[in-house]
């Protein structure tokens, strides 16, 4: 569903209409619209608290982030996917995907979604500062393939930027159920990083 306030204009799942109420919106989310509701975190409401500017949202038109995408969804499936990782919370973030997905990260294969939260905890413990960029590739019916760079220091305060490409897979309900990705890393100077902190 199509949200709308004089700012801007974000596209959510019908089953998010209600959920999207304050005060108690954010424990309601359904699992599969959870990193479009961080999307929705960022609008500027300036002073405002988060529940009293989404109080000024009013649905005006049915649009779902599911199968079969347009360009523009799936351009708003990839900012949501960036939005959710910069979080850093492997909980929140493993909900994107279904219970059974599959993933290829690198040369580690592994699949299910509590697979994913143990992978994610100790990729965060180790790449401190991490702060990564999605950019929309291409994308057919139910898969969306992106390129991506991050960067991070280890814990000798060495710096690195990854560069590399992901394929996606979704199920009907616009969750991730397959996820191929492929990377490098590269030596960088703390004076050459480029992706905004």
């Amino acid at each position: 569903m199509i949200y709308c306030c004089n700012i801007v204009e974000l596209t959510y799942p019908d089953c998010c209409a209600e959920a999207l109420q304050p005060p108690s919106f954010e424990s309601s989310i359904p699992e599969h619209c959870l990193l479009l509701y961080l999307e929705l975190r960022r609008l500027p409401f300036g002073n405002r608290g988060l529940n009293e500017g989404l109080s000024l949202w009013q649905p005006c038109c049915v649009m779902s982030l599911v199968p079969p995408f347009t360009e523009e969804t799936a351009r708003k499936k990839v900012q949501a996917a960036e939005d959710g990782w910069n979080t850093k919370d492997p909980q929140r973030v493993a909900k994107a995907y279904t219970e059974d997905c599959i993933w290829r990260n690198r040369d580690q294969f592994f699949q299910g979604r509590e697979a994913i939260i143990n992978f994610l905890t100790k990729k965060w413990e180790l790449e401190q500062g991490y702060r990564l960029k999605k950019y929309y590739f291409c994308h057919n019916d139910n898969k969306i393939a992106v390129h991506f760079q991050y960067e991070f220091h280890d814990d000798q305060g060495q710096w690195w930027r990854a560069y590399g490409n992901e394929h996606w897979t979704f199920n009907s309900e616009g969750i991730m159920a397959q996820r191929d990705m492929s990377a490098n890393n590269v030596f960088i100077q703390i004076s050459e990083r480029k992706i905004a902190v």
